[in-house]
């Protein structure tokens, strides 16, 4: 079940970014990518890392961007302005528009294409709150629209308030999926000193250990063990990690 449904400005929350410095993320080519999807009715926002940045007060090095457009509608409005681009993270609903070397990630929220032997199958945006429950954790599933309201689903701002690492709901087959989520709960873990986590998540993690074997040799698996071990709770995380089983299935020393 989705807690009760929190939209207000990110500008009157305490400790949260000021208007002036969120201002300065928009550069010229984001206005234009902003403006143009808006121009035909369809809605963009920040979500992700970048969104709990905000509320911790700090620019975002980089800022993800998702609309309710589907790529097919991106790509359509892209060529009809003129805006060069990329359209090859497509499968997972992603159109980049392509300004000289810089490029702006736009997802289409809650998009998937899966390839099934000769069958294509496409799973279509739905509502911004369905989106936020497809999330991998709570401190993750928060957006802001371009009028600088936060819009909360999963009661995110609390959770990251009181440093608490929580799975979305149907975290058990969001695994079985894309093993990733249960290595991105652990690099959530590390941003707080004294990070909080469910009991019944810890289980999860435990039970799923396994699911991380095949891909521990994946080169994005490798860069987020490397960010853990440059991070300052490495010792908590990597012991946690080696408590729930899932620092022997990554190879990891655990002696």
């Amino acid at each position: 079940n989705c807690a009760m449904i929190s939209q207000r400005s990110l500008f009157e929350i305490e400790g949260s970014i000021d208007f002036t410095s969120f201002s300065r993320i928009f550069t010229p080519e984001i206005k234009t990518v902003i403006h143009t999807i808006r121009k035909y009715g369809f809605d963009i926002r920040v979500v992700g890392g970048a969104v709990r940045d905000f509320l911790l007060g700090k620019a975002p090095r980089d800022v993800d961007f998702a609309t309710d457009a589907d790529p097919a509608e991106l790509i359509f409005i892209f060529d009809l302005e003129g805006i060069v681009y990329d359209a090859g993270g497509i499968q997972h609903g992603t159109i980049k528009a392509v300004f000289g070397e810089n490029k702006i990630d736009v997802t289409s929220i809650s998009y998937k294409l899966n390839v099934h032997g000769n069958t294509i199958s496409i799973k279509h945006p739905v509502s911004w709150q369905e989106d936020s429950l497809s999330r991998d954790i709570t401190i993750n599933s928060m957006s802001v629209d371009m009028n600088g309201v936060l819009h909360d689903y999963q009661n995110g701002t609390k959770d990251l308030k009181e440093q608490r690492i929580k799975f979305c709901p149907g975290a058990q087959e969001k695994i079985k999926q894309d093993p990733m989520v249960l290595l991105r709960w652990f690099k959530a873990l590390a941003f707080f000193a004294n990070a909080k986590y469910l009991k019944k998540d810890l289980e999860i993690v435990t039970n799923l250990a396994y699911t991380v074997r095949p891909i521990r040799h994946d080169k994005k698996t490798q860069l987020l063990l490397a960010s853990l071990v440059q991070n300052a709770n490495q010792r908590k995380i990597f012991g946690l990690m080696c408590q729930t089983g899932v620092g022997q299935q990554l190879d990891i020393s655990c002696s």
